[in-house]
Formats: structure tokens, sequence, C-alpha cells
């Protein structure tokens, strides 16, 4: 004896079309929705990671030019986001150049005290290892800016939250 089995039961073993698009679109917002959120946290330890190794670089240079008691200059290309460090004689100082992370972008470099348009791309380190304080802008993919402000004379660097507070901090630390 044949058995039917009815129009109902045979369309219910299988997806239709409808819900597997719905599947789909709650599986891509929650994607979405972890992607970005996991965005930001990445580009803030890069950021991190990015000014610990400017501090080591900057650490690196002064005690070249201790060491060799030579001045030295570290070039910043802007347009590479690279940090060079150099002799005043033109040669280069056995330190590794600097870059800054791919999508990360240097906005702004200036010496402290130096007007925002200044087209100063050096920083001069005297063969005591001194610097000028110089104020670093980087800029992530997500557009977030982090400000540092480098004191010359001890190679500290101070995070900013903004331009506003840069500037306090400047007008109190320079004559």
């Amino acid at each position: 004896m044949k058995t039917r089995i009815s129009r109902q039961a045979t369309s219910r073993a299988a997806f239709t079309l409808l819900e597997m698009v719905v599947t789909v679109t709650i599986l891509a917002l929650i994607a979405g929705i972890a992607v970005v959120s996991y965005r930001e946290p990445v580009a803030r330890a890069r950021l991190t990671h990015l000014f610990e190794q400017l501090e080591r670089f900057d650490s690196r240079v002064r005690h070249f030019a201790e060491s060799h008691q030579v001045p030295v200059r570290v070039k910043v290309d802007l347009d590479r986001g690279i940090f060079e460090a150099e002799t005043d004689k033109g040669q280069i100082a056995d330190i590794a150049p600097l870059p800054v992370p791919q999508g990360m972008k240097i906005k702004e470099f200036r010496l402290a005290g130096e007007s925002r348009f200044s087209f100063v791309r050096t920083i001069p380190y005297n063969s005591r290892g001194a610097a000028p304080s110089w104020v670093l802008s980087i800029v992530t993919p997500q557009n977030q800016e982090s400000i540092r402000l480098v004191i010359g004379a001890t190679g500290q660097f101070a995070a900013m939250e903004n331009e506003r507070e840069l500037l306090k901090l400047e007008r109190q630390l320079l004559p």
C-alpha cells in the first residue's frame, strides 16, 4: 500500500528562501556590530604601540647623541610617515627608521611654541642628547586623533585630549 506524504510535510523539510534571507541578514548585522566594536580597541592599541615605539626611538636618539658626542637630527617625513635619525653631518645614525603603521597618518608635527603652520620637519638633538619639546598628532583610519607633547629636556611623552589642553600646557612650559 502506497503512503501519501502530504504537501505540507514535504515543504517543511527545507528552509524557505525568506527564512534564509532573514537568517543571513541577522548574521550580517551581528558580524557588523562585532567588527565595529572590535575595530576601535584595535586602533587604540596600535596607537598606544606607536607611541611606545616613538618613546624608545627618542631614547635611542638621545643615547646615540650622548654616547657619540655628536649632534643628531630626526627628520620627520610627513608624506611617508617616517622618522629617520642622522648625524649633524648628514651621516645616517645607527638607529633604524621608525615608520608610522599603515592606515595611520601624521596630521601635525611641530616644535613646541612654533606656529601650527611651521614647515620645520626636523628635531635637533645636541651632543648631550637634549632636544626642544615637540608636538605630534596622529590620526587613525577611524579619524581618532591623538596628540602628544614630547618634553625635550627629559623625553617624557604627555598625552593631550585636545588642542586647547596642549596650548595650555605649552604656555606653562615655555617662556
